[in-house]
């Protein structure tokens, strides 16, 4: 059902945000959002195409490819699930809710797959994996050599799996709730073949009944065997039952894994829960939680609540990694909200420009105001560029933050201005974060364009280096809304970051009414290490880079990334495998910063190469394979 929110201001006027980094005028506290809890999302009339432009952007030169197409573009209520899953050999894969045709109903929806098989992905798929309707699929591998997907029927969860990735028929079985309950929503992370799944018994808003206790509760499956039995069936894991809580949300949950260390991270909208999560360091045998930040109402239904005053808490979205040391790290989105009525039909009201991305690991403390809780997460209690990490862009460099309130102001599931944070981590313990956060530059006359934002913190320090940038900020999307980024798994010696995101021209989401339905194409973009980092304080990042060749394999064309830290003399050679220099790319002196250097492999045998970049006296060489 389609639900209004009513855009109650003060001022009839924009208002501006007076530094690039966010801070809370006071005349700001009248400029709030009303909302009910069931449906966080509006609809609007019709979107328009005209864009206003700034005329400064800066663009970043990243390799990026359509994988596939949906309709259907909810891809998640809250916390993105695990979809993009690199394997040990450089191959990789990405899932998606996929539906083609039939809106709104989508018969044929199910999981969109898409494979890259080392040196390229497959055809956009047109059929979905399953063998009937489903959604909210999650990747990961499974045993030697194999995959599995786990979506949702709306009642169970089907569960397809291939012995090889990439190749043959899928296997199909299913895992039922509790008897007598619905299980939806999957979680899914694997450590070869043991399986470790959560999934939500629907609360009573979602038509589900009360389960011991809990309205909504998470259930913990395991299985050490592929999925052919269960050791665990659907248990509540310790720190989550009634004595604890009053229930969980939709998608409010999400994994993170790193050898036999893995970590169930929870955090919903604002009423609910704490934000925690629970972490086993023996592949599931034993748990232990930690509560990073303490919800001032979490054993209280949401209809009995009434704020004291203004509360700063998570907006409902989450993204998290664990590094070699077995260290947590969460990011999440932060809203700040009111709610001055109790009764089943009483909404509450956020302050949209209350916003940013927050994040936290286990070397912290966690997020406490000893006088009021419902300050621990307020701009006063965080520090920018250690705990404050990302906010809504002043594109334009000229100190404010130039958006205007209209009445279509409007939030996805999720609250934050920005929001939809992912993290991945190399093995230098480096921290990469994506997130997506609206444009003051990009206004459709009726919305702003959302664009995909990235910055790196490196692993000895809990700084975060230079400024948020977007990655989507080329002149290709100018007409792109680019949201649910999420970021792979890195490989050791990875110095590429693979990110996938869902774009159209058309912001909001159809399924919330905000627009007709259209096309959204699902992309993976391939982003440099030295890109994300902006600066050369990364663990990784020595005066002077060089990347791995992309694509690799190719056949054509590939393109070599060179950060130069100083001006200096730049050229690249190619060497067969008898020492013979058969390219050479001279540049002469070359300024600072960041440049592609073009390989024509078109007239070269098939077989490995080297490439060695030569910058001063410096050389940095690197192997790459013409097919």
């Amino acid at each position: 059902m389609k639900k209004l929110l009513l855009l109650t201001l003060s001022i009839a006027t924009g208002f501006s945000l007076y530094s690039q980094k966010p801070q809370l005028p006071e005349n700001w506290r009248s400029l709030s959002v009303e909302m009910e809890k069931a449906q966080p999302t509006r609809g609007l009339g019709e979107n328009t195409s005209s864009v206003v432009m700034s005329p400064t952007r800066t663009a970043l030169d990243v390799n990026e490819e359509s994988i596939g197409i949906s309709q259907y573009d909810l891809q998640t209520n809250t916390a993105i699930e695990n979809r993009v899953f690199r394997h040990d050999d450089g191959t990789m894969a990405a899932v998606w809710t996929m539906g083609l045709d039939g809106a709104p109903s989508f018969p044929g929806r199910g999981t969109g797959y898409n494979y890259f098989d080392g040196s390229s992905w497959g055809e956009h798929p047109g059929e979905r994996v399953e063998n009937e309707r489903c959604g909210w699929p999650n990747y990961s591998s499974l045993g030697d050599d194999g995959e599995i997907i786990i979506s949702h029927t709306g009642i169970e969860l089907k569960i397809s799996t291939r012995e090889n990735k990439g190749m043959g028929d899928w296997d199909y079985s299913t895992h039922d709730g509790p008897e007598g309950y619905d299980l939806i929503w999957p979680r899914m992370t694997t450590i070869d073949n043991t399986i470790h799944l959560v999934g939500n018994l629907p609360n009573e808003t979602n038509g589900g009944t009360i389960y011991e206790g809990l309205d909504g509760a998470i259930t913990y499956s395991r299985s050490t065997d592929g999925g052919e039995t269960w050791v665990d069936d659907n248990i509540l894991l310790p720190g989550m039952t009634s004595d604890e809580y009053i229930g969980f949300t939709a998608d409010s949950y999400t994994w993170a894994s790193n050898g036999s260390t893995i970590a169930l991270v929870v955090a919903s909208n604002w009423y609910g829960h704490d934000l925690f999560y629970l972490k086993s360091e023996d592949n599931g045998e034993t748990w232990a939680k930690t509560v990073v930040w303490e919800n001032p109402y979490n054993m209280e239904t949401y209809e009995d609540i009434i704020t004291e005053d203004t509360l700063w808490a998570p907006d409902g979205s989450i993204g998290c990694d664990i590094d070699s040391e077995g260290n947590v790290h969460i990011a999440f989105g932060l809203s700040w909200v009111l709610k001055e009525e109790t009764g089943p039909e009483s909404g509450y009201n956020y302050f949209p420009f209350a916003e940013g991305i927050v994040y936290w690991n286990e070397t912290m403390d966690p997020f406490i105001d000893e006088e009021n809780q419902h300050e621990a997460l307020s701009y006063d209690n965080l520090v920018e560029d250690e705990t404050l990490v990302g906010w809504l862009p002043d594109v334009n460099g000229n100190g404010e933050i130039d958006i205007e309130t209209t009445e279509e102001m409007y939030a996805y599931r999720t609250i934050g201005s920005s929001t939809m944070p992912s993290l991945t981590i190399n093995d230098n313990n480096d921290v990469f974060l994506f997130y997506s956060t609206m444009r003051e530059d990009l206004f459709s006359g009726t919305y702003y364009y959302r664009h995909v934002y990235a910055r790196a913190k490196s692993g000895s320090s809990n700084n975060w280096i230079g400024d948020p940038f977007d990655v989507t900020g080329g002149d290709l999307h100018f007409f792109d809304e680019c949201i649910f980024p999420q970021a792979a798994n890195m490989l050791p010696g990875d110095d590429m970051i693979y990110v996938m995101y869902m774009k159209d021209n058309a912001p909001g989401l159809a399924f919330s009414e905000d627009h007709d339905w259209v096309d959204n194409t699902m992309v993976m973009a391939e982003v440099a290490v030295f890109d994300v980092s902006n600066e050369d304080n990364l663990n990784t990042i020595s005066n002077n880079m060089v990347s791995q060749n992309f694509p690799n394999p190719f056949k054509n064309l590939s393109s070599v990334k060179v950060k130069l830290a100083e001006d200096a003399n730049l050229k690249l050679e190619v060497i067969n495998q008898v020492g013979q220099t058969v390219r050479c790319i001279d540049e002469g002196f070359t300024k600072k910063g960041v440049h592609t250097l073009q390989i024509d492999g078109r007239n070269l045998k098939p077989g490995m190469y080297i490439y060695k970049v030569i910058i001063n006296e410096e050389i940095i060489t690197n192997k790459m394979l013409v097919e």
